[in-house]
């Protein structure tokens, strides 16, 4: 019964013009994902991970962003969904480079992810890490914005008198990233 107002309210989301309109439609999706029993979660994301490794690229589009809303509405996220959604994201920053719609969306939903549960970027192996920095260098100002609040948000968390001794500073030291 859920899947009834999911599909609509995701097109909703995606093709309203009103901005206004398109954060209350994501407001009750996180709402309506956090009240959702495990299975049913589990099923809504299928179809979020059928999308994106479909070929339509609107759907592809709608997958990353309700991936984000995930991380915002479901408290057993990390647990159950986080591999597969950052999966997901790095084959994004890998695939869709040539779009700055799929770049800024991945950014959005991986900035979500971060806020809900911060350590996420030092757990992975440095792949998503990589597409964010080199989303600094993109010419739309929107990707570059998100990218380098993600950026900030890592680099907040570190004390700079400990940054070479600091196992978290392993994003900034990395070859390749930021360090040069």
């Amino acid at each position: 019964e859920v899947q009834l107002f999911f599909l609509p309210l995701v097109l909703q989301m995606m093709n309203d013009e009103a901005e206004e309109c398109r954060k209350f439609v994501s407001e009750c999706l996180t709402r309506l994902t956090c009240r959702v029993s495990a299975n049913v979660a589990l099923s809504l994301f299928d179809y979020l991970d059928r999308w994106h490794k479909g070929t339509n690229i609107s759907l592809r589009r709608a997958s990353l962003q309700v991936f984000g809303i995930f991380a915002e509405g479901r408290s057993d996220f990390k647990s159950q969904y986080q591999t597969k959604v950052m999966e997901c994201l790095r084959i994004s920053f890998e695939e869709f480079n040539s779009t700055w719609q799929d770049q800024y969306f991945a950014l959005v939903s991986l900035e979500k992810i971060i806020k809900k549960h911060p350590k996420t970027l030092r757990d992975e192996n440095g792949d998503i890490w990589a597409g964010v920095v080199s989303s600094l260098l993109a010419e739309h100002l929107w990707v570059k914005l998100t990218a380098s609040r993600i950026v900030w948000s890592q680099a907040a968390t570190l004390d700079p008198i400990q940054l070479q001794s600091s196992v978290d500073a392993n994003l900034f030291m990395k070859q390749g990233t930021l360090y040069e």
